[in-house]
């Protein structure tokens, strides 16, 4: 029997889906992974260099403190 799972994107919050642009993958760890984020998408929300939950994609602020969203 296949377990399935519902993971919901709340769009309310930085998430990876607001990029216009394919951010580069650097790293992962944790459910985490690290992007290197275009200069087009850099703004107040997004730096150089951003991590988003692998879950649900959004924007992490606190690598410790793991995903905003999935806690």
């Amino acid at each position: 029997m296949s377990k399935h799972s519902v993971v919901t994107i709340d769009l309310s919050v930085p998430n990876i889906e607001w990029l216009s642009e394919s951010p580069e993958h650097l790293e992962s760890s944790r459910g985490l992974s690290r992007y290197l984020i275009a200069d087009a998408d850099q703004n107040e929300h997004f730096g150089a260099t951003e991590w988003f939950c692998d879950d649900c994609g959004a924007l992490v602020d606190d690598v410790f403190e793991g995903c905003p969203v999935c806690v």
